[in-house]
């Protein structure tokens, strides 16, 4: 982890775009239901908000973190998320960060009961693209905020996988 460590990760300052599934939708998705590059494009378009470029964040909004100190049983037993589909169309567009309201940004259970976090791996390893979880997406959403400046600035431990701290988003 001296290489990959957040030592070396710089601070973001960026596009943020937030995809209002719930918004899409008209209701809090489910456990297990997954989000297509096709409910991307429909979000966005309905948003009136382009499709998101080099460098930009995308932050999916799904309703399930209205679950967070309420029903942890729930919460905790797996949760809506992006599948290989639609995280192919954001490495595409070669975005730098993705997160959301759920805790791990993916589909938990994946629809193939072989595949163990495939979207962490396409992400972080493969494009290094980072993954920002437990977002409280709702405060945007409440907004109609859709498009915003995403601030975060990890805090460079050395050899560290992850980084606490809380990201801006400013609009």
């Amino acid at each position: 982890m001296n290489k990959l460590g957040m030592q070396h990760v710089k601070p973001f300052f960026t596009r943020g775009i937030l995809v209002d599934m719930v918004g899409l939708l008209g209701r809090n998705m489910e456990v297990g239901e997954e989000i297509s590059a096709q409910h991307i494009k429909d979000a966005l378009a309905k948003q009136g908000t382009a499709m998101p470029g080099e460098g930009d964040v995308v932050v999916f909004h799904t309703g399930w973190g209205d679950l967070w100190m309420v029903d942890n049983a729930k919460f905790n037993s797996g949760c809506p998320g992006i599948g290989l589909e639609a995280a192919a169309m954001l490495v595409e567009a070669g975005v730098a960060v993705v997160g959301s309201d759920t805790w791990p940004v993916e589909v938990v259970p994946n629809p193939d009961p072989k595949l163990a976090f495939p979207v962490h791996q396409e992400f972080l390893p493969k494009n290094g693209i980072f993954i920002h979880e437990n977002l409280a997406s709702e405060r945007l959403a409440e907004a109609g905020v859709y498009e915003f400046a995403y601030i975060f600035s990890p805090v460079p431990i050395k050899g560290a996988t992850g980084s606490p701290g809380a990201p801006l988003a400013v609009y």
